[in-house]
């Protein structure tokens, strides 16, 4: 029983944690970078394990010129998501551009 509880919260965690990436995502289309920051972090907080809220919140950060931030979020989205191209190519990007 034990077991199947913290599996359900485990999974009620996940989906929390995507919704507040969805919501994320939502402000970042607005341009709203600070709130978009806040709904990935929720995002993260809710479930450490979600590499596109760490990629998502590093784009965020790479828009406003936070580049170390930036890199420390990609690296940790590419750490948990090695085979994603996506997050290898963001990655790769922000660490040409913040090295100019």
């Amino acid at each position: 029983m034990e077991n199947r509880e913290r599996d359900e919260n485990i999974s009620n965690d996940r989906l929390e944690a995507l919704r507040y990436n969805n919501l994320g995502f939502e402000e970042y289309k607005k341009v709203n970078f600070d709130d978009a920051i806040a709904e990935y972090t929720k995002a993260i907080e809710l479930d450490p394990d979600l590499s596109v809220a760490y990629y998502n919140r590093g784009t965020v950060l790479y828009r406003l010129g936070q580049y170390n931030l930036a890199v420390v979020d990609l690296e940790k989205a590419v750490e948990l998501d090695p085979k994603n191209i996506e997050f290898l190519t963001g990655l790769e990007d922000c660490r040409n551009f913040s090295t100019r």
